[in-house]
């Protein structure tokens, strides 16, 4: 009977991108956390799974890893993984669990972990420009791709050699980071947030990148203010329903 309802039942044509929004993990709008919300549940699991492997074959893995969620996805092999999906988030994590597990606080893994970070930023840098100029596309596989992996663990052999830092004022504004995420990607929000920020020329590099970090910037600044007013709203809800 349900089925049958089911199968008689035609959404309205603005209906997808509505259960978009409101479903988004279910959709995958938020690839992201999407992502992350599976790796968490595999989390468990994956330390275990390592946790007796030698520093040798956890490098064998690392590579293992980054050529099928690295380098294939480049030359269009989704095999592993997409652009953008779990594989991209399981091989970081992989590289985060080695670094923590193996390297040791010291200034030539300092500076290692910040030619790693600046030469493979550039090299993504540098691609992402010239498909832009060249070609008229945007090769969104270079975000995630070996370049970004060895990037990212440039990030953690540089933070390895920090120690942990509490500041009222990060935590004020990190606390907010997320909705601005959520915000943006919103499935109604994407499209047409994005059209009121066009560039006339890209081949004015000093301009382009000023702008954006401007814009990028008016955004954050915008869904912040969102995000402030949100909670402020929640604790009048909740104050008022305590008070009955």
């Amino acid at each position: 009977m349900f089925l049958i309802l089911a199968l008689k039942w035609q959404a309205p044509v603005k209906s997808p991108k509505l259960w978009q929004s409101l479903m988004p993990m279910t959709f995958n709008q938020y690839w992201f956390v999407t992502g992350y919300l599976i790796l968490i549940l595999l989390v468990p699991f994956i330390n275990q799974s390592v946790q007796n492997l030698t520093k040798r074959q956890f490098i064998y893995l690392l590579i293992i890893v980054t050529i099928i969620c690295g380098i294939f996805p480049l030359v269009n092999n989704d095999i592993a993984t997409q652009s953008v999906g779990l594989g991209v988030l399981l091989a970081v994590y992989l590289f985060g669990v080695f670094v923590a597990k193996f390297i040791h606080r010291s200034s030539w893994n300092y500076v290692i972990g910040l030619l790693l970070f600046t030469v493979n930023t550039l090299v993504i840098y540098i691609i992402m420009y010239f498909e832009i100029i060249l070609t008229k596309d945007r090769f969104t596989n270079i975000y995630t791709g070996v370049f970004a992996m060895l990037a990212a663990l440039g990030l953690f052999l540089i933070f390895t050699n920090f120690k942990p830092v509490f500041h009222v004022i990060f935590n004020q504004v990190a606390r907010h980071i997320f909705a601005v995420y959520l915000i943006t990607q919103n499935v109604l929000v994407l499209k047409p947030l994005w059209k009121n920020f066009q560039f006339k020329s890209m081949h004015d590099l000093v301009n382009v990148n000023l702008s954006g970090f401007v814009a990028v910037l008016e955004i954050m600044v915008v869904c912040y203010l969102i995000d402030i007013i949100r909670l402020a709203i929640f604790r009048i809800i909740i104050r008022v329903s305590r008070r009955r």
